[in-house]
């Protein structure tokens, strides 16, 4: 009797507790409504803050949500980054700093919503636009069109991005309210049967709560897909976001500016851009007062690690204006992850617009930089002395062409010495570091036009 009893009071306990985390994760529906978003059939004003997972230490994830939550925010919204993803064709990474399947699952344990972002191209302050290096790979390959090879990479990608996420759409239970097709692509092009192509993708790979499309306001009518909310980019007048919506929304909303921006990024040879709080406060209240939802870009910028920044450049005539590794983007959140004055302005406009009776969090107070003890180098060796081995070309070979994805490659040849003579060097993309007999000579950098250098080469030894 006492082992049936035992199996017996086992087995509610376990029904007990499925039940209850069943009760903690309920399907939700999120729909449009002719003016607002509707969460479980009730109006929903989104006031959302984008947050890069690979731009934050994980350790971190939980304080910046937290952060957000503290200013006002509802939501995160994020990229989801291809080439951090898949760094190699077929090799898929979602561990780490990667695992985007727990920020989404920190965010929904902190009691935010997410939107995601997991098209092809991200933006250009990323490496390649998001796309990872080996697409190159195949010199005919076409990025953001209907070429199949092209298409076929991209879908298995996003197969894998469905697998980690699809399961965390708001209807299964997950907080993820809506997720975008494309990025911008107004800016690039106008084919509606691409898009149409990567709204089947995203849907056959198992998206299937709400898609949307965002452009800037004067491209919308390129980037947008019919039958797809059209959300607006850099445009925060009230009206004029409204009438823009309805006008390729079949005369309805909800309305939605999908990235808002408090500040900008930098770059080098510029200063640090700042934009006073004040400034964009007045803008901030406007918007929530007449019902638009929003997300802000950046909430907290972070820093883009590794190679990852990316480089704005529109074509013959403009500077190349590689990005820095701080992602600061003079944000609420500063790269620190420290609440700012602008952090402070904001949560009180956010503030006045928020159900009554809503608390929010206390601001935390700002943390103190660590101090790092005295560290010193008592070995050297030089960078041409860890090299791998050569491969050997008649001609030079792109990073593709050696498998390198980030970093730098060493060119080297043997030219006959006592001459002069003016080394050239075609289609320079970012920075050049000139040696002769192990010794520097010249940098060449590319936003400076610098492409050539004369060389007076000593007479062999």
């Amino acid at each position: 009797m006492r082992k049936h009893l035992l199996r017996a009071l086992l087995l509610g306990a376990l029904t007990l507790a499925a039940a209850s985390t069943h009760a903690q994760t309920p399907k939700h529906t999120f729909t449009l409504g002719d003016e607002s978003f509707l969460l479980d059939g009730k109006p929903f004003q989104m006031i959302s803050g984008e947050l890069h997972y690979p731009r934050i230490p994980r350790e971190a994830w939980r304080h910046r949500i937290r952060m957000a939550k503290a200013m006002g925010l509802n939501t995160i919204g994020t990229y989801v980054f291809w080439n951090a993803h898949e760094p190699e064709p077929g090799k898929f990474d979602f561990a780490g700093n990667h695992d985007i399947a727990a920020f989404v699952k920190i965010a929904q344990e902190e009691g935010m919503w997410v939107v995601l972002r997991p098209s092809p191209y991200v933006c250009a302050e990323w490496e390649f636009g998001g796309y990872p290096y080996w697409l190159q790979k195949d010199k005919s390959l076409v990025v953001r069109s209907k070429d199949p090879n092209y298409l076929a990479a991209y879908g298995r990608y996003l197969k894998e991005v469905a697998k980690q996420l699809a399961p965390l759409q708001v209807n299964h239970g997950g907080p993820v309210l809506m997720v975008q097709v494309e990025n911008e692509y107004g800016f690039y092009a106008s084919d509606k049967d691409y898009l149409a192509l990567n709204r089947k993708m995203f849907e056959q790979a198992g998206f299937d709560g709400l898609l949307y499309t965002c452009d800037p306001a004067e491209k919308v009518k390129e980037g947008h897909l019919p039958g797809l909310l059209p959300a607006v980019n850099g445009l925060d007048k009230p009206q004029q976001v409204k009438q823009l919506v309805r006008t390729y929304h079949g005369g309805k909303g909800p309305f939605y500016i999908a990235e808002w921006y408090p500040a900008w990024f930098d770059w080098w040879g510029t200063p640090h851009h700042t934009v006073a709080a004040e400034k964009y406060a007045p803008r901030l209240d406007s918007v929530l007062a007449a019902g638009i939802s929003i997300n802000m870009y950046m909430f907290h910028g972070g820093t883009t690690r590794g190679f990852m920044n990316g480089a704005n450049y529109k074509g013959e005539g403009t500077r190349f204006e590689p990005q820095i590794s701080s992602y600061d983007y003079d944000a609420p959140l500063d790269e620190a992850g420290n609440a700012t004055p602008k952090f402070l302005s904001f949560r009180s406009v956010i503030e006045k617009h928020l159900p009554k009776g809503t608390t929010l969090p206390p601001v935390p107070a700002a943390k103190p930089a660590i101090r790092i003890p005295t560290i010193s180098l008592n070995k050297i060796t030089t960078l041409t002395a860890a090299l791998p081995k050569a491969v050997v070309s008649p001609k030079p070979q792109t990073f593709e062409d050696l498998n390198q994805d980030y970093g730098f490659v060493l060119y080297r040849t043997q030219v006959p010495g006592g001459r002069k003579g003016t080394l050239k060097i075609k289609d320079l993309r970012d920075y050049g570091v000139v040696l002769v007999n192990g010794q520097r000579v010249a940098t060449l950098d590319r936003r400076l036009e610098q492409d050539q250098v004369e060389l007076n080469l000593p007479p062999a030894a």
